[in-house]
This record gives structure tokens, sequence and C-alpha cells, in this order.
């Protein structure tokens, strides 16, 4: 007993008061026990009067031994002090949070080997399960599974661009469903039917805890690429300027390149320019004609997805255009010829017939 008195009593006369000793507050977060999303930040505030140092402890779930959190030690973990009005402040933070972190944490005096603020730390393991749309107007799917350590409430929605999908008045394009496989494992699916350029991107998996806490996670549905047709050919004459342009989709948004069907394009041709997907020769000439060849390709989770479409363009010599007026007129003039000397037999056989007429009457 005299021990544990003059214990106490050294305790007093350091911190000068018994409010001194259990005025440590965690200030944040406030929404208690802690749900934080992997791969989030976690920050843990706590601060109080006095001069006695700080520190954060954490022990795992299942031991409850508490240790002092050295981020010397620690992995991406990494503390601030300061002094507000008079008050310490130390925030536990870490940037990107693993299942690792979870556990009971605490923040008390240096001098001091109990607090009454403990702190509950649970990660939410949120995994993407992304689709691929590989056919225009085709299906796929698309769902997030979040894990918990023990049983939460969770309510997930779907939404794009910051605005809820309308699921109930676009039944035919969008069919969400949840499926619980057990207490603390629930997945969010959505089928996206007949895709579109405009049904391709990031979708947010929007998780609802029942304690009020809100998370986004980011869910992809890819496209490999589509090319749209350009025709079948282009016919030029030399010295025009040829000009083509090949639009493509995907997501990711597809890298565009030009080829000749038998090889690769000349770009060190000061005529030759391929920017964005567009192709420029300037004055063609007739070792231009060729199967031009748009590919467009990306890279989908390590596999590369390529597709192409090609044209035929013809490239004629400059007086190609007049050959057919040529042709014209020489027709015109042959049928002239043949229509002259028709008319003109024609006029000798009526003069002759006339003659024979006038001889016989007289």
């Amino acid at each position: 007993m005299l021990s544990a008195a003059v214990a106490w009593i050294a305790v007093l006369l350091r911190f000068g008061s018994v409010a001194e000793i259990n005025n440590i507050e965690v200030t944040f977060p406030k929404i208690q026990p802690i749900y934080i999303k992997s791969g989030s930040k976690l920050e843990l505030v706590c601060e109080r009067s006095g001069t006695s140092a700080l520190k954060w402890l954490k022990a795992p779930f299942m031991s409850m031994k508490y240790q002092e959190i050295d981020s010397t030690n620690e992995t991406g973990v990494y503390f601030t002090r300061k002094d507000v009005n008079g008050r310490q402040v130390l925030s536990l933070m870490k940037d990107l949070t693993t299942r690792s972190d979870e556990g009971s944490y605490k923040c008390e005096s240096q001098y001091m080997q109990s607090a009454p603020y403990r702190l509950e730390v649970n990660v939410l393991q949120v995994d993407e399960l992304w689709g691929l749309s590989v056919n225009p107007g085709g299906s796929a799917l698309i769902g997030c599974t979040v894990s918990t350590r023990e049983p939460v409430g969770v309510e997930m929605r779907w939404s794009r661009n910051g605005q809820p999908l309308d699921l109930e008045t676009n039944p035919r394009k969008y069919n969400a469903s949840v499926v619980s496989f057990d207490d603390s494992t629930t997945r969010l699916v959505l089928t996206v039917r007949n895709i579109g350029e405009s049904d391709i991107g990031t979708y947010q998996c929007n998780i609802i805890l029942n304690n009020g806490n809100n998370y986004t996670h980011d869910v992809n549905l890819y496209a490999s690429p589509q090319v749209k047709p350009m025709g079948r050919s282009k016919n030029l004459v030399e010295g025009h300027t040829l000009e083509l342009l090949c639009r493509a989709w995907g997501w990711p948004p597809p890298n565009i390149s030009w080829e000749y069907e038998v090889g690769p394009l000349d770009l060190s041709d000061g005529r030759v320019t391929a920017v964005n997907g567009a192709l420029r020769i300037e004055e063609v000439v007739a070792t231009d004609r060729a199967v031009y060849v748009c590919a467009a390709w990306n890279d989908i989770n390590g596999t590369l997805h390529r597709t192409t479409a090609s044209i035929l363009v013809r490239v004629k010599g400059r007086l190609a255009v007049l050959w057919p007026l040529i042709g014209i007129a020489l027709q015109m003039f042959i049928l002239s010829c043949i229509i002259f000397v028709y008319e003109r037999n024609r006029a000798r056989e009526r003069a002759e017939q006339e003659r024979k007429e006038t001889a016989d009457h007289q």
C-alpha cells in the first residue's frame, strides 16, 4: 500500500493533477468502431493538455497485447506532432491501409500505462470484379466483393460519373444483384447488356455501412478496341493530298497507328504525317497506291488487344482524268463521221433517183 501511494504521489507531482492524467482525447475519427477501405488513408488523432508526450499503441484483436508503434519498424506509418492552443496533438497516419493494420489502438501518455480511449480499426477488403467487352452489342458482368473481419451491415449501390445508375427505368440495359457468401463477405454484381461505346469505362461501387461510413470503389468495364469502318476504297489523282481518319474506341482508350497491309509505313517521308489517328500524305504519287491499315490496341490487365481496319487507296496519273474525255471525243468524232457519210450517201441516192424520174417523164 505504501509503495502504491508513493507511486501515485510521484505521478501527481509530475502531471499536476488527476484531471491532467485523464484528459487524453481522441478527436479523429468521430465514428467508432472504425471501418476503413483497404488502400485508403488511415488517420488517428489524439490530443491532451500537459507536458508529457503522447504515443500510439496497437494490439492484435486476438492477443490484446499492446506495443508502442514505431514508425521505423511499421511500413508506411508516420506521425505528426504539433501544439495547438497549449494542447499536444499526435496524429498517426498511413497512406495505403492493408488488412495488417487491423487491431485495437490506444493513445496514452509516455508516463501512463493505461488510457480510457481505445479504438478498433477494421479494414474492409474490397476486390474489383472487372468486366470485358469484346464484341459490341454483347453483355458483361462487373462487381465488387467486400470482406470484413466481423459481420457488419452493408448496403451496396452502383453509380457512374457521380450519378446513381437508374436501374429501374433501364431493366433491359442493367441488372444488379447482391450475393452474400457468409456474414462477412458480400458481392455486388452488375450486368450490362447491349454494350456500346457509351457504356464502357469506370463505374463506382458505393458501400454504405450501418455505422454511417460510406466508401467508393472503382470498377472497370473494359473493352477491346473497335475500329469504325472507313469505306472499301478511295480514289485520288497524282499531286493531290490523301487524308484518312481512323476512329476507334475501347477502354482503356486505344492507341492508333497506321501501316501498309504488307509492312510498316515510312514516317520518315516528309510528305507523311500520322497524328491521333489522322493520316496525311501530301502530293501523292503512283507508288502511294496501297492498302492502308489502321491498327488500334490497348492493354487490359497485362493482355494486349488489337483490332485493324483497312482501305484501298488508288492513285491515278495526272492525265488520267483526260482519257475518258478523249475517249468520249473520239466516239463523238467517229459517230459524226458515220452520220456524215451516211447522209452524204443518202443525198447521192436521192439525187440519182430524182434524175431517173425526170428522164422517164421526158
